[in-house]
C-alpha cells in the first residue's frame, strides 16, 4: 500500500491505522526523510519510506522497488500542491490497483488515460471518512491496535486555542494538539 502525504498530520497517523489494520507492507511517501524515518520506525518490517524528489519515473521506480513489486493501492491525503507524486503513485499500481484520492490539492492532476485503461485501475475520490470510522479507530486504540504512545500530544485549555493552533501549523508526521474545554492537569 502506497500512502501520500505521509510527512502530514494526517498522513502519518494513516500509517498508524493501516499498520493497526494489518497492511503487511506500507511505502509512505514525502518529502520530509527526518518524519519518514519515524514512520519507519513504528515498524521497520512492515513501512518502507520513500523520500520524493522532482523526478516522476524516479519516485515510481522508487516507490515499485519498496513496494517489492506494483503496489495493490494508493491511499492519497496530500495537501498543500504538487500533483506529480499522484501521477508517480498512480503509475507505481499493479493491474488492477486502486487509488483513493482524499487530500487537498488545489490544482488539477494529469492522470494518464491510456495506462489506466490498460491497467484496469480503479480511481476513486473520498471526501473525509465513512461515519463509522472514528467508533473504528476508537475501538482500535482501546485493543491496543494504535498505541498513541508514539505520539508527540500536546495539550492545551480553551483559552489557549490560538497558541495550539499556531503551534500546529506546519507540523506534520506524529504530532498532535489536543484543544479542550476542561481544565489540564
Amino acid at each position: 500500500m502506497i500512502l501520500g502525504g505521509a510527512t502530514g498530520n494526517f498522513g502519518a497517523h494513516g500509517v498508524l491505522v493501516a499498520l493497526a489494520m494489518g497492511a503487511s507492507r506500507i511505502i509512505p511517501t514525502g518529502r520530509k526523510a527526518s518524519i519518514l524515518e519515524d514512520l519507519k520506525a513504528l515498524a521497520p518490517n512492515r513501512v518502507f519510506p520513500v523520500v520524493l524528489t522532482e523526478d516522476v519515473e524516479n519516485n515510481t521506480a522508487g516507490m515499485v522497488t519498496a513496494a517489492d513489486g506494483p503496489a495493490d493501492c494508493y491511499f492519497d491525503i496530500t495537501g498543500g500542491s504538487g500533483t506529480e507524486p499522484v501521477l508517480a503513485s498512480i503509475r507505481a499500481l499493479t493491474n488492477g490497483g486502486r487509488a483513493v484520492l482524499m487530500g487537498a490539492l488545489p490544482e488539477a492532476i494529469q492522470i494518464p488515460y491510456r495506462e489506466i485503461m490498460v491497467s484496469g485501475l480503479t480511481i476513486r475520490g473520498n471526501f473525509m471518512y465513512p461515519p463509522e470510522a472514528p467508533a473504528d479507530i476508537s475501538r482500535m486504540i482501546a485493543a491496543g491496535s494504535i498505541d498513541l504512545i508514539v505520539l508527540d500530544i500536546r495539550k492545551y485549555p480553551l483559552n489557549e486555542a490560538p497558541a495550539a493552533i499556531a503551534e500546529a501549523t506546519g507540523k506534520g508526521g506524529l504530532s498532535f494538539n489536543v484543544v479542550t474545554g476542561a481544565p489540564i492537569g
